[in-house]
């Protein structure tokens, strides 16, 4: 994929800021490596590590394994990755600094799809890819909300979990359909040190950014639009801010949930975060 600057001049520099500090990152962490060098090798489908010494007096070299486990592998992985990428991330600069029609979006994270077949979780967060990292995400267990009982979730949505009203179930099977990663009813502790549940909490896969999306069914209802509006202003101050990283659907008695909304807000927002 080619980044052209005339269409996505905010994305433009939102990549130059990216791959500048990705490089920082890298010279980081070469200037406090430990001395040598991790080989990887591969036999009978199983990766195997060892470091590639060179005596300082006699100019011999050594090599040996290094187990997993032993708590220097995670330094040599991440000075592994971080001398294979800096070469990658200077001609990106080049590009994008003077011919940023030949810089390929896609080349960094080629490269960190073949750190994750050689390191798996040993990878360090910064050299993964959203992909890798959502679906870790993903994976993690959570306390759903205790406020509400499994009898009150009367609707099975396409992923076989069971939601509470029809318009939740119609959000997650379009962001399935979308096919996006969420969670339901997950904990958000707010600034506040409450802890609020909203209904979806869905990470972006084009940059990880994390989305929550509230359905507000009976704005109708005084009090409970009251309590809402309330919920919107707590989460502002905790930086969750309405139509940036916090998605809001209202229903009103007569005026039914908005699916053309909801796909809008998913394509152009979960999909576009950097518009």
């Amino acid at each position: 994929m080619k980044l052209f600057v005339s269409r996505f001049g905010n994305l433009y520099h939102r990549e130059v800021q990216y791959v500048t500090k990705l490089l920082k990152y890298c010279e980081r962490i070469l200037s406090k490596s430990p001395p040598g060098r991790l080989t990887v090798r591969k036999r009978s489908g199983r990766y195997y590590y060892s470091v590639v010494l060179r005596n300082q007096k006699t100019g011999a070299i050594s090599e040996q394994y290094i187990r997993l486990g032993d708590p220097l592998l995670s330094l040599y992985v991440e000075k592994y990755c971080a001398a294979k990428l800096r070469p990658i991330l200077q001609k990106c600069i080049r590009y994008l600094r003077s011919n940023p029609r030949k810089y390929d979006t896609d080349e960094i994270t080629m490269q960190f799809r073949k750190f994750e077949s050689y390191f798996g979780d040993l990878l360090p967060a910064s050299f993964t890819t959203n992909e890798k990292l959502i679906t870790k995400w993903a994976q993690e267990p959570f306390e759903a909300n205790p406020f509400h009982t499994e009898d009150e979730k009367l609707y099975q949505t396409r992923n076989g979990e069971m939601v509470r009203s029809k318009d939740e179930c119609i959000c997650a099977n379009m962001l399935r359909d979308y096919h996006l990663s969420y969670k339901y009813d997950a904990p958000l502790k707010l600034k506040s040190g409450r802890t609020v549940y909203p209904d979806f909490d869905i990470p972006s896969p084009v940059n990880g950014k994390e989305f929550y999306l509230e359905i507000f069914g009976r704005m109708d209802d005084p009090l409970y639009a009251a309590k809402n509006f309330n919920k919107v202003n707590e989460y502002a101050e905790s930086g969750l801010i309405l139509n940036d990283n916090l998605l809001v659907m209202f229903e009103y008695d007569g005026i039914p949930f908005n699916t053309a909304l909801m796909e809008s807000q998913i394509r152009n927002i979960i999909l576009n975060p950097d518009r």
